[in-house]
């Protein structure tokens, strides 16, 4: 189980790495790996250094992988396959047990969208 959740994170972790930049990383670590935008963000009346992207972390039972887009834009991701949507928990987390090439796509596609978004909004 430990060595299946490693490639899951080397996996994802190399998939969220080719986003940077023009995101930048905050935490790189064995079992955790943190991605952020690069400018200074204000939304309502919070002002941030930058904004949280995304980030994966080995738990006990999965590996995490938090998406920040699909909290922040939810109505940009309906077209998210029905596989990876089964993986969602709560509103912004994935919970990945097992190495998924098609899965692995999908995030893949997430991140493309999710990049756009934050372009659009001016947090990268």
């Amino acid at each position: 189980m430990e060595d299946e959740k490693q490639n899951i994170f080397n996996g994802l972790r190399f998939i969220l790495s080719s986003y940077v930049p023009p995101l930048s990383v905050k935490i790189d670590e064995s079992r955790r790996y943190d991605i952020y935008g690069t400018k200074p963000v204000q939304i309502g009346r919070t002002k941030k250094k930058d904004m949280f992207f995304a980030f994966i972390i080995i738990q006990k039972y999965h590996v995490g992988f938090y998406f920040s887009p699909i909290y922040t834009h939810k109505d940009r991701f309906d077209d998210a396959t029905e596989e990876l949507l089964h993986l969602l928990k709560g509103k912004s987390c994935f919970h990945i047990k097992r190495f998924n090439a098609a899965v692995f796509e999908d995030i893949r596609q997430l991140m493309d969208k999710g990049i756009k978004i934050y372009e659009e909004e001016g947090w990268v």
